[in-house]
């Protein structure tokens, strides 16, 4: 019988064999996305839209929408030029402002003013530009009142009407431009309040 003690396996010491671990040095800010030119972080300003109305277009009868519209329709056909001069008649041969019909005057009894009036021919296009406040959110006796004139006016010329939130918040004008030749088409979306639409709702161009 052996006396010999056995075989004890000794451990390596803590941290024999290991290499230390390698000091990450750490960041002085947090890490941000490249903010790239200048250009890219500056507000966004739109210098080829309609801006604001010139000096007289906006008076008694007319609107700051009204304007937008005008200037969409110059665009379209190439005339006025510049739209932005006076008169304001719109754009001789193919599209008048402000046209009246059904009287020699706009104020004469019976007699209406449409809006824009698009001359193909013999035909004509008349677009009445539909307003939040003086038209889509009116009361009912002024809804009769826009029904029965748009069907008075069928004899003169083929209605089509542009509502008002169709168009708003696109100061590029892009919105208007696609109104103009969808009205140019005889295309026309239904009146938002009388189909049960909500009038906040975001129009697709």
């Amino acid at each position: 019988m052996s006396t010999h003690a056995p075989n004890i396996v000794k451990l390596p010491k803590q941290g024999a064999g290991i290499e230390k671990a390698t000091t990450i040095q750490r960041l002085r800010t947090a890490t941000r996305l490249p903010r790239g030119p200048r250009m890219y972080t500056q507000p966004t300003t739109f210098t080829g839209g309609p801006g604001k109305p010139p000096p007289g277009f906006v008076v008694g009868q007319t609107s700051a929408s009204e304007w937008n519209l005008y200037w969409a329709f110059a665009k379209v056909f190439g005339e006025p030029v510049d739209p932005r001069k006076p008169p304001f008649q719109g754009g001789f041969p193919y599209w008048g402002y402000q046209v009246s019909y059904m009287g020699a005057y706009r104020r004469a009894p019976g007699s209406a003013v449409v809006d824009y009036v698009i001359y193909n021919g013999a035909s004509r296009i008349g677009v009445r530009l539909q307003t939040l406040r003086f038209h889509s959110m009116a009361d009912a006796q002024k809804k009769a009142f826009d029904s029965l004139q748009k069907f008075d006016l069928d004899q003169y010329a083929s209605i089509v009407d542009i509502f008002e939130e169709e168009v708003l918040g696109d100061p590029s004008g892009a919105k208007y431009v696609v109104a103009a030749k969808n009205a140019i088409g005889m295309l026309e979306h239904a009146d938002p309040i009388l189909a049960g639409l909500d009038p906040r709702r975001k129009w697709s161009v």
